[in-house]
């Protein structure tokens, strides 16, 4: 279950897919073990409006693509 092993999670990590509950809890735990360059996918997001996409736009070291198409939002640490 994610909800319990993401915050003991080390990292760092090239990529993350997030395919679970949206929640910037998950973002807070995981970004900063991303490495830089290293790309964070979330499913379930269909655009830049929510507080989810508010918090990672929010975040000067992401670059985030939220038009995919596909309910998925591409974000890269710089």
């Amino acid at each position: 279950n994610a909800h319990h092993i993401v915050y003991k999670l080390e990292g760092p990590f090239d990529l993350v897919q997030m395919d679970a509950d949206v929640s910037t809890d998950y973002l807070k735990a995981l970004i900063p073990k991303l490495t830089k360059g290293g790309v964070f996918v979330t499913h379930g997001i269909r655009d830049d409006r929510s507080e989810y996409a508010d918090y990672l736009k929010s975040l000067k070291d992401i670059e985030t693509n939220f038009d995919t198409g596909s309910g998925y939002c591409v974000s890269r640490k710089k």
